[in-house]
């Protein structure tokens, strides 16, 4: 996960438990010591004019403002994510850099209730299971780890039918597999994705092999394997060319060009990001035009040419 410092960012960082939050938090802090780090209360549900008001009072001028949105029931998640995408200009107008902890299931939630703040995100992490002593994983939240078993179960079942349809079993492994990611376990979603990624390529169903090869790439990605990860995601790519799914040609020029801009190729990553922010524009999808201009800004920062970020 990179924290790009400056002209403020969110930055969201689904964990699964608090022994994961507390190593990422102090790597976070160990990488940014010289920032002043700020857990923000919650008490008004209002993250970012919190953050907002503690800056200005205080006058800090370098500070990650850290909100924790798991322990929240419905309704008040909900008012925080409404302040979130009501309060998004904040971020650039107030240079606030924050940091919102959250549930790997929280990230559907931010995207369908926030989905103007979501466009601003800077970046997105999704951290495991951290190991115990024994090498066994800490447990899961109760809802997640019900709905790994409904679907473990689904696919046991469609195993066990006496001629399924074609489909069955891939749609079932794809779900299977999104869960396990989502749970941080992404060497057991390969297990599952690998086999669906065959079972499509017989059916010649493109739209879903491209985003099983897709979501492999980004397992990849987070492994810290960049060519694994660009072997998948050059193929996803080429299949959304071919049946001519465009939001899908223009995710995966994304998350290509991200790959390369940490691979420390800027230019290359530019050239997939402009081609990406070329193909949101032309079909209307603005989140993705403002998280294509987001990235591009970020490496025009790294690549210390601020006047060009700014534009």
């Amino acid at each position: 996960m990179r924290l790009h410092v400056g002209q403020g960012g969110i930055f969201l960082a689904a964990v699964t438990d608090d022994a994961t939050r507390a190593l990422v938090q102090a790597r976070i802090r160990a990488g940014l010591a010289d920032l002043e780090w700020l857990d923000l209360s919650l008490t008004g549900d209002d993250p970012l004019s919190e953050a907002a008001r503690i800056r200005e009072a205080r006058g800090t001028s370098e500070a990650i403002f850290a909100a924790d949105l798991r322990g929240l029931d419905e309704k008040r998640e909900r008012r925080a994510l409404v302040n979130l995408n009501t309060r998004r200009e904040y971020v650039p107008d107030k240079h606030v850099l924050l940091l919102i902890w959250c549930r790997p299931g929280q990230l559907r939630h931010v995207s369908d209730t926030a989905k103007d703040f979501w466009s601003f995100r800077t970046d997105v992490a999704r951290f495991g299971v951290m190991p115990d002593h024994a090498g066994k994983g800490t447990s899961l939240p109760a809802v997640m780890e019900k709905e790994l078993a409904e679907a473990r179960a689904a696919l046991v079942r469609a195993r066990n039918t006496r001629n399924p349809a074609p489909s069955l079993l891939p749609s079932l492994q794809f779900r299977l597999a999104e869960l396990l990611s989502d749970a941080g376990r992404p060497d057991e979603a390969l297990e599952h994705y690998l086999p669906a990624v065959d079972a499509y390529r017989r059916l010649d169903d493109k739209r879903n092999l491209g985003a099983v090869l897709g979501n492999i790439g980004l397992i990849y990605s987070a492994r810290g394997e960049p060519d694994q990860a660009l072997k998948y995601l050059e193929e996803a790519l080429a299949t959304y060319r071919e049946i001519g799914y465009q939001q899908g040609v223009a995710s995966d020029l994304g998350n290509i060009g991200l790959i390369y801009s940490d691979k420390g190729e800027p230019d290359k990553a530019l050239r997939y990001l402009e081609e990406a922010l070329a193909i949101h524009r032309e079909i209307g999808y603005q989140r993705g035009v403002a998280s294509a201009l987001g990235n591009i800004g970020n490496i025009y920062i790294v690549k210390g040419e601020p006047d060009k970020a700014l534009k």
